[in-house]
């Protein structure tokens, strides 16, 4: 695990430990200097490649806080926080009928979980709003791709530990790895980020009337973070021709746009 030289640097191994497991850390620095500095989940590559070099099972993330986790299954494959929920959804035992995403979840996750008779439903980006939509709709699973998951039947925000506990507990109970209970093929989706203080760009007419020409066979959202100067566009497709396409047409209006 990558305890990202944070708050879970003592608690996460010590976790692990009583809970049976080998336990393997990088990110234990703990002068609170390097904090997120090229580790943790958001800088997951020095975490597969940790895994990689000693040869482990499975891996997991945190940030600071440790409110956040991503994973790396045995064959350094990252799982973000949407498969997460993907997995608890399907795996969990006793999972409830109603799981919550964002407007970013890929849309693969939302098909195969309606196979199983779920119903999933999405909010806006951003774990306040994810628990918003499951105190309204009566969720107890929800979380969005940055890796932020809510298990309501247990906490009211997102803990780190407490999930990649309860993934390591699916994995042994199912008795497989976490590659194979991760089998869902994600359809092309691509984000990208135009730094401007002009967020409010995305709701002009021609850049609304664009997003609509494009969105017949792609899904996309625009909007501006709530904490940074900057708009993401996302676009989803059946092929990355599509997205890259639609991608490189957004981008160069909104930049017209603004400037």
């Amino acid at each position: 695990m990558d305890c990202s030289n944070g708050a879970v640097r003592k608690i996460a191994p010590k976790v692990f430990k009583k809970l049976g497991s080998e336990v393997f850390c990088t990110g234990p620095s703990r002068n609170g200097k390097k904090i997120n500095y090229n580790c943790g989940c958001l800088n997951i590559d020095h975490l597969v490649l940790f895994m990689k070099n000693k040869e482990l099972d499975m891996g997991f993330a945190f940030d600071g806080d440790a409110d956040r986790v991503i994973a790396v299954d045995e064959k350094g494959n990252i799982i973000d926080g949407d498969s997460i929920v993907y997995i608890l959804a399907k795996y969990l035992k006793n999972s409830d009928k109603i799981i919550v995403g964002t407007t970013q979840t890929n849309s693969a996750i939302e098909e195969e979980l309606k196979k199983t008779g779920k119903i999933f439903l999405r909010s806006d980006v951003g774990d306040k709003y994810v628990l918003e939509e499951m105190l309204k709709s009566g969720s107890n699973i929800g979380g969005e791709k940055a890796g932020h998951i809510i298990l309501l039947n247990k906490s009211t925000s997102g803990d780190g530990v407490l999930t990649a506990i309860t993934i390591a507990s699916i994995v042994k109970q199912e008795k497989s790895s976490l590659s194979e209970l991760n089998d869902i093929s994600l359809l092309p989706q691509k984000t990208v980020n135009i730094k401007t203080r002009d967020k409010p760009v995305i709701s002009k007419p021609e850049i609304v009337s664009l997003k609509e020409s494009l969105s017949d066979n792609c899904r996309i959202v625009l909007r501006a973070s709530g904490t940074e100067d900057v708009i993401r566009i996302m676009c989803e497709a059946k092929s990355e021709d599509i997205v890259n396409n639609a991608i490189n047409v957004l981008y160069s209006e909104i930049y017209r746009v603004i400037n």
